[in-house]
This record gives structure tokens, C-alpha cells and sequence, in this order.
């Protein structure tokens, strides 16, 4: 035989040297004592004997076609929710169990010890985390945490995670909104058929849950759905959905947003019953303004795009300074008028006669003149008025039509405004 033809026998003694002494320092179940001079404790042989041949990378079963079951509970501490971001952060403890066939033991072998501690990193761990994670820079899992192993085979672990999931703000309501988070966990790797996931108890508690305080939960559940893909049909693919519903905590930006909104509209209003003639209502109007685009740079600050579904407060800010602009636009112009209703002289403007006509066809209607203009009488006369001396005045006749038509102008503004104010104000009311 030539040294050519003898290599594969040797490959076949060589593979079969390593297999040998690759199953001496495995050793096998219960035989890991063997060889052992010293003494150590029951505690020690229980581990050594446990860990020997086990293999944290396979699943904890003899028959590989019967699946593992974990049975978890979400217990919430705390929440932080970032409408800037669209994150619903959610600390809490995930207290979950299972079955270990290779972590049985006889108590009575061991000084009838009946648990073991050990840390995850040490045994199987069912790879759940989170599907629509909020942060992607991390795998959504937890870091390490110790584990309760009992004789029956039961692992119980609870470890503690923070997981940030995707959630939508809908900002429409605002600062009365409300919001419905989800949040899905479940196996990457592993199918139903590998690994079943059931919900203990109602699936999520709030034992020793902290209230946050801007928001308030006002509803928490959990649900497990199990789904079907055509591209592998003989195969289901489970996953929990936890839910938070949401309140914010609407006092504080009640009294620091919608009350001076409500001030700002009552000056605004109250404009259109100061004295045309003189400039404080110009004043008034031009602090409305003022006041109104300061709130909505704040808003604008304070509040993320909430892309098509602007906030209902805005659209109250920015119809509100629209009102209060045409509130001093007419401001201007009825100052015009009454100055021209005041002005005695000659060469003082006649009333349009289309003007006249229209003043003439409003106080003639009694329950316009009971709304606008109570004060009048819907009688105007010929259209001249006696003068002391006994003479007839055409400029008397002009000055008392200006200042009529000022004072329908400013009370049909101010209607207009009330009620627009009023359905504004009606629409800032929650649905919920």
C-alpha cells in the first residue's frame, strides 16, 4: 500500500480521535461527578450535573416536534409618551415561564434541594422581543437577568425591559386628546409550532404601576393573535398585542391656552362697543392682534406637524385672528364715518343714497331694530330735521344717517363674530 492510498485512513482515525475525547469532556447526564476527588457541595454537583451536556441553543425538548410553551404577564411601572417622536416608551417587568426537560432533577439526590438560581445567558431563552420598536438602534430584547429553575423542570424569569413602540399622536383634539397605543411582541425566529406564546391571567397588571403626569392610562389590555402566511402555509406565527389607551391631562393648558383665548375673543368683541371716535378701540383691536400671533408662535412651537389633522386650537387661534384683523379694519372705517357723522360744516359728505335706501329697509324690521338697533326709532320723518330756530336741516339729516349706518355696521360685526366665535368654540369641545 502506498503512503497515497493510507490518508483517508488516517483522516477516519484522526475525526475519530476528536468525536472520542469530545464526548469524554462532555461526559453525560448525571456522570459529571466522575473523576471528581474533591469534595464540593450538593449545590455544585446539582449544577455540574445540569450543565454538563446542555445545549442553551437548542430547545429545552426531547421530542423535536412537540413545542415549548411560555406563559408571560406584562407588569407596567411607568410610561413616557413622546408625541414629537410618535414613541410610547413603556417600562415594565415580563415575567415569563416555561419548561425545561433538561433542567429536571431527584431533590433527595441533592440534599433535597428543590431550586436553583442561574442567569439567562446560562440556559434557554425564548427570543422574544418587540416587532414595531420604536428605537431600531437596539433588538428590542432585554440585557440579562437571573432566573428561578425548580426540580420539575419550571424556569421562571422576570426581566426587567423598556420598550419604545411606534404610536401615531393624533393631535386633532388638543390638549383634550386621547390616544390608542399598541404595542406587538413575539418570536423572530421560531414558529407556534416551535414555540407557543399564552397570555397568564389577563396578560398585563398594574400592580405597581406609577401615574405620569401628563398623561393618564385609561385602559390596558392584551390579546394574542396567531396568523397564517401563504408562503408557508402549514406553519402559524403568534404574536401579543398589549394596548394603551391614553389621556392627557388637559388643566394645565386649560387655564395657560383656552382661557386667554376665551379673553382675547371677549376683547375682541368688546371692541365693537367702544366709542368709534376715539382710538381706543383701535387699541383694543391692535392688542388682540398682537395676542393672537404670540399664541401661535407658541403653538407653533409647542406642537409637532400632526401632517392633515391640524390641531382644532390652531384653526381657533388663526379663524380667531382673522375676526379680530376684519374687527380692526372696520375699526378704521367706522372712524371714518363717525367723523364724518360729527362733521358740521358744509362740505361734510352726503350718504350714498343705495346706503340711505339700505338703512331705511333695516329699521323698518322690528326685530332687526330690537338686535341692532333698539335705540331707533323706525320713523326717520321726511328726511330733514327742525333746527331751534324753526329751519330746516339737510346737514342734521346726513350726520344722524352716518352715525346710524356706523352703528349697524358695528352691531352686525359683532353678531357676526358672536356667532362665529361661538361654532369655533363648539367644534374645540373632545368627542370622546
Amino acid at each position: 500500500m502506498s503512503p497515497s492510498d493510507s490518508m483517508p485512513y488516517k483522516i477516519l482515525i484522526f475525526y475519530t480521535l476528536i468525536t472520542f475525547c469530545t464526548w469524554l469532556a462532555q461526559g453525560e447526564p448525571g456522570k459529571c461527578r466522575d473523576g471528581i476527588t474533591k469534595n464540593i457541595t450538593p449545590h455544585q454537583l446539582l449544577r455540574q450535573d445540569l450543565f454538563c451536556s446542555y445545549d442553551k441553543e437548542s430547545r429545552p425538548v426531547i421530542d423535536f416536534h412537540k413545542n415549548v410553551t411560555v406563559d408571560l404577564k406584562l407588569f407596567v411601572k411607568f410610561f413616557v409618551f413622546d408625541e414629537h417622536k410618535n414613541v410610547l416608551e413603556v417600562h415594565a417587568w415580563l415575567a415569563m415561564s416555561w419548561t425545561d426537560e433538561g433542567l429536571k432533577w431527584n431533590p433527595p439526590d441533592y440534599s433535597n434541594i428543590n431550586v436553583l438560581h442561574v442567569k439567562d445567558y446560562d440556559i434557554w431563552m425564548p427570543d422574544i422581543s418587540i416587532y414595531n420598536s420604536g428605537n431600531m438602534e437596539t433588538n428590542g430584547a432585554w440585557d440579562y437577568t437571573h432566573c428561578v429553575v425548580y426540580s420539575t423542570g419550571i424556569v421562571l424569569c422576570v426581566p426587567t425591559l423598556k420598550w419604545s413602540a411606534q404610536c401615531k399622536a393624533n393631535l386633532q383634539q388638543w390638549p383634550f386628546d386621547q390616544q390608542n397605543c399598541t404595542m406587538t411582541i413575539g418570536s423572530w425566529s421560531q414558529s407556534g409550532e416551535q414555540l407557543d406564546i399564552n397570555l397568564k391571567d389577563q396578560g398585563i397588571g398594574l400592580e405597581d404601576f406609577a401615574s405620569n403626569r401628563e398623561w393618564e392610562l385609561l385602559k390596558s389590555s392584551a390579546k394574542k393573535e396567531v396568523t397564517k402566511y401563504s408562503s408557508a402555509p402549514n406553519s402559524t406565527y403568534q404574536s401579543i398585542d398589549f394596548h394603551f389607551h391614553i389621556k392627557r391631562h388637559a388643566d394645565a393648558y386649560a387655564a395657560t391656552v383656552i382661557i386667554p383665548s376665551l379673553a382675547i375673543a371677549l376683547l375682541t368683541l368688546g371692541s365693537y362697543w367702544l366709542d368709534p371716535n376715539k382710538s381706543n378701540r383701535l387699541a383694543a383691536c391692535c392688542i388682540s392682534t398682537l395676542c393672537h400671533c404670540l399664541y401661535l408662535q407658541y403653538l407653533g412651537l409647542k406642537l409637532p406637524v400632526n401632517g392633515t389633522m391640524t390641531p382644532i386650537i390652531i384653526l381657533l387661534y388663526r379663524d380667531s385672528l382673522i375676526i379680530t384683523s376684519m374687527a380692526l379694519v372696520l375699526a378704521v372705517v367706522v372712524e371714518r364715518m363717525s367723523s364724518s357723522s360729527n362733521d358740521t360744516s358744509a362740505t361734510s359728505a352726503a350718504i350714498p343714497a343705495w346706503l340711505d335706501r339700505f338703512v331705511g329697509v333695516v329699521l323698518d324690521h322690528k326685530a332687526v331694530q330690537l338686535l341692532l338697533l333698539g335705540k331707533f326709532d323706525s320713523k326717520r320723518g321726511d328726511g330733514t330735521s327742525l333746527m331751534e330756530n324753526g329751519t330746516q336741516s339737510n346737514e342734521g339729516k346726513q350726520n344722524k344717517d352716518w352715525f346710524i349706518l356706523v352703528t349697524i355696521i358695528n352691531r352686525l360685526g359683532f353678531l357676526v363674530s358672536l356667532i362665529t366665535y361661538f361654532i369655533l368654540y363648539i367644534a374645540l369641545i373632545p368627542k370622546y
